[in-house]
C-alpha cells in the first residue's frame, strides 16, 4: 500500500471536521539477540546517545513536542487542525472518537469492538540497518534524527509527498499487526525484521505515539487490488467504491490511547458499507488470523513514535533473512544534505 513515486500537487479532503473540538491553550529464521554483528554506522551513532530502556524515546516529552510541532506546522494536511504541536493532533483523535462512538454501534459491532481491543497486536519494522548495540538494546531513529547524526540510510525509501503533506520525517514508523506469528516476512525496506508486542511498549511512551490507519497518500484506496474471501459476490464492486472514497485524511488518525479503539471503531464504520451477508461474516471473526486479515485488507494501519524508540533485548524479536548478511550495509550519505525523496521505515 505504500505510495509510488508520482507526487500530487494538491491533498485531497484535508478540510477538517466541522464537529473538531476547539483548542484549550524470503524465508526468516529467528536469531537470539545476542548474536550481534560488528558495529554498523546506526549502532555507532547509538553508543553516543544516552539510551534509555524498556521501551523509552530519547528526551521523552521534549523531543514528542518537537517531532509533532514540526508535523503541525509544515504538514499541509495539518494546517487548519485548531492547536499546536501533539495538542492538535490529540485533539484530532478525540473529535475521531466522538464522531465514530456517537453512531451507537449494535451488539455485534460492540462484540467486535471489545474483541477487537484484546487482540494481541505487533509493531513490525523492516530495515537493511541491523540498530543493536553491544548489550542487545535496539534503538529505532526517524528520518530527521538519522539525517542530524550524519548516518547514511537508504534516500529513496519515501516519496517527496510524506515531506510537504504530512511532515512525518521526526517519527519512526511501524506496521501494526495481529497474532503472536509473523504476518509479513519480507519488505522492500530491508531483511532485518523486529516485531514487538505493542503491550511491551511502555505507557509513557505510548501515550505520545499516533495510529494512521492508512497510508495517508492513499487515503481514498484499498492497500490491495485483491477482494477478501470475507466479501459476498454481491460486494465485490463496492469494496473498492464504497465508503472508502469518502475517507479524509484526518479521519484516519488517532492518538495515543485512542489508537487501537479508534482503529476497531474506524473498521466497524466501514463495514457498514456492505451488505448484511458481508458484514455480518466479518464482525463474528475472533481468530487473531482473520482479524488481522480483516484489519489489512480493509486498511494497512502504522503506528508512529516521535524522534525514536528504545527497546531493551527481552522487548522484542529479531529476525533476519537467511541469506543475508544479519547486518548489510547502507547505501551512502553522498552529502550532509539529504534529498528531499524518503519513505517510512517499515
Amino acid at each position: 500500500m505504500y505510495k509510488s513515486t508520482v507526487l500530487k500537487p494538491v491533498i485531497n479532503k484535508l478540510t477538517p471536521s466541522k464537529n473538531l473540538p476547539t483548542s484549550s491553550t524470503n524465508s526468516t529464521s529467528s536469531k537470539d539477540n545476542s548474536a550481534l554483528p560488528a558495529v554498523s554506522s546506526v549502532q555507532a551513532a547509538l553508543q553516543k546517545m544516552a539510551l534509555g530502556a524498556n521501551g523509552h524515546s530519547s528526551g521523552g516529552s521534549q523531543n514528542a513536542n518537537s517531532a509533532y510541532d514540526h508535523m503541525v506546522s509544515n504538514g499541509d494536511a495539518w494546517r487548519k487542525l485548531p492547536g499546536k504541536g501533539k495538542e492538535a493532533i490529540s485533539l484530532l483523535s478525540k473529535s475521531n472518537i466522538n464522531k465514530l462512538q456517537s453512531s451507537k454501534p449494535n451488539t455485534l459491532e460492540r462484540e467486535f469492538i471489545a474483541n477487537f481491543k484484546q487482540q494481541p497486536f505487533y509493531l513490525s519494522h523492516f530495515s537493511s540497518q541491523d540498530v543493536r548495540n553491544k548489550q542487545g538494546s535496539a534503538e529505532f531513529l526517524s528520518r530527521k534524527q538519522l539525517q542530524e547524526k550524519n548516518v547514511s540510510f537508504n534516500t529513496q525509501n519515501t516519496a517527496q509527498l510524506d515531506l510537504g503533506s504530512f511532515a512525518t520525517d521526526d517519527f519512526v514508523f511501524f506496521a501494526l499487526e495481529v497474532g503472536d506469528n509473523n504476518q509479513k516476512t519480507s519488505s522492500r525496506f530491508g531483511d532485518i525484521n523486529y516485531r514487538i508486542r505493542l503491550d511491551a511498549v511502555k505507557d509513557d511512551i505510548k501515550q505520545y505515539g499516533h495510529l494512521e490507519a492508512a497510508d495517508l497518500a492513499m487515503n481514498d484506496q484499498r492497500p490491495s487490488t485483491k477482494v477478501p474471501d470475507w466479501i459476498s459476490h454481491y460486494d465485490k464492486d463496492k469494496f473498492f467504491q464504497g465508503d472508502v472514497v469518502d475517507h479524509e485524511i484526518i479521519d484516519l488518525v488517532f492518538y495515543g490511547k485512542d489508537m487501537i479503539e479508534g482503529l476497531a471503531y474506524r473498521i466497524v464504520q466501514d463495514l457498514r458499507e456492505f451488505s448484511p451477508a458481508t458484514r455480518d461474516k466479518a464482525l463474528r471473526m475472533k481468530d487473531s488470523k482473520e482479524v488481522n486479515g480483516l484489519m489489512n485488507s480493509l486498511y494497512r494501519p502504522q503506528v508512529l513514535f516521535p524522534h525514536s524508540l528504545i527497546l531493551d533485548p527481552k522487548q522484542f524479536k529479531y529476525n533476519a533473512a537467511s541469506n543475508k548478511s544479519s547486518a548489510p550495509k547502507a547505501a551512502p550519505l553522498k552529502s550532509k544534505t539529504v534529498p528531499t525523496v524518503q519513505h517510512y521505515y517499515v
